[in-house]
């Protein structure tokens, strides 16, 4: 990896409530790597430990923000050779800035808020690949603008729900991509739908929890991968269950946190 820019972030001591659950989605047959997860309650004391992954051939594959703690997932055999992470505490500089590094040959992959900060992942722009970033002031305001796209051409990577806010980040890349979206109020109601993509033969592409939502993002791959999701209280046992899905094969997808 060549690039990085991360500017200080603060985080500010909290205490988790006993409500408070991790959830983490993994996938067997995913293309990726060997993988790592780099944890900090400061994001700027995590500068180091991204450029070592980088310089060993691991990007950023995600980022996840719960009280006290921030979590970087990097993993081998992404693909990507170059990364850049930047944030902005104003939203509105923060949609500039990331028009300017799209400008500038990045694309979008990636978005996450935490403490107040809006923290963005780019990746090196291949051929034909580009990204768009939406902020809707509603779910269904999200719902209008992600409906105008053309599915055929553009595909959702990302959304990050927080502050009152719905952020959606959509790329092009030239290959076709099968998705649906799906809402639920409770962790229950999404484990309902995430039971009802799978029948159907869809893996999930992301999972967040933010403005008293679920958003659950489903594709279909040209073959249906093994997944799990597995939920936690405490980030001891988290990492103990990650570790022996690691051991069968499973991938990290995608972080999450929610209060139940």
């Amino acid at each position: 990896m060549k690039r990085i820019l991360i500017f200080g972030l603060l985080v500010f001591p909290l205490v988790l409530s006993a409500d408070f659950f991790w959830v983490t989605v993994m996938q067997q047959g995913s293309p990726l790597g060997s993988q790592m997860i780099l944890a900090n309650g400061k994001f700027d004391n995590l500068r180091s430990e991204i450029e070592a992954g980088w310089s060993e051939g691991y990007a950023v594959m995600d980022l996840s923000h719960a009280p006290r703690r921030w979590n970087v997932v990097m993993s081998r055999g992404s693909g990507v050779s170059e990364q850049l992470i930047m944030h902005r505490r104003i939203l509105r500089e923060f949609q500039s800035t990331v028009a300017y590094y799209e400008t500038r040959g990045y694309v979008l992959e990636n978005v996450e808020n935490g403490v107040g900060e809006w923290v963005a992942i780019f990746n090196r722009a291949g051929s034909g690949e580009r990204s768009r970033l939406f902020v809707a002031q509603s779910l269904e305001a999200l719902r209008t603008q992600l409906a105008s796209i053309d599915h055929k051409e553009r595909f959702i990577k990302d959304i990050e729900p927080a502050e009152g806010r719905w952020i959606a980040v959509t790329g092009e890349d030239g290959k076709e991509h099968t998705q649906f979206l799906r809402f639920a109020e409770t962790w229950e109601e999404a484990q309902r739908e995430i039971a009802k993509a799978w029948q159907k033969r869809y893996n999930i592409k992301c999972l967040e929890y933010g403005n008293n939502t679920w958003v659950l993002l489903f594709e279909k791959y040209d073959h249906f991968r093994k997944e799990r999701y597995i939920s936690a209280t405490t980030y001891p046992l988290l990492q103990q269950r990650i570790r022996r899905y690691w051991k069968e094969g499973f991938k990290i997808i995608d972080l999450a946190e929610s209060r139940r």
